[in-house]
């Protein structure tokens, strides 16, 4: 078996093992239901490539945004939302992500998923 990193679509990369690429993407995005991933397509990235500290991070708001927004009553309360659950998720993380509410409320603008 060889080991994949995958991008699925805009919500989270993995990493997993498998025979081929075709099958590396399948199990990745079999498992981006935990992230609430709203479809299922996926692309391996090239040995070597790996993501900058910048896009780890403005995918982990987008994870959280897609994951929190459900549980918010407008969108303006979004951001802070996102913001408070990534200082909490920064307790367990080695290196903690060093965001604002302006970056956040900027990455949220962005997303495709937000804009109607």
């Amino acid at each position: 078996m060889k080991e994949y990193t995958v991008k699925v679509t805009s919500v989270t990369t993995l990493t997993v093992e498998a025979e081929s690429e075709d099958e590396a993407i399948d199990k990745a995005c079999e498992m981006a239901w935990e992230y609430d991933a709203d479809e299922k397509t996926g692309e391996v990235l090239e040995e070597g490539q790996s993501m900058t500290r910048s896009e780890e991070i403005d995918l982990e708001i987008r994870k959280q945004a897609i994951r929190l927004y459900p549980k918010c009553v407008a969108l303006f309360e979004l951001p802070m939302m996102v913001y408070t659950q990534i200082v909490m998720d920064n307790a367990t993380r080695k290196k903690p992500y060093q965001v604002s509410e302006a970056r956040i409320r900027k990455t949220i603008g962005s997303m495709a998923e937000f804009n109607r």
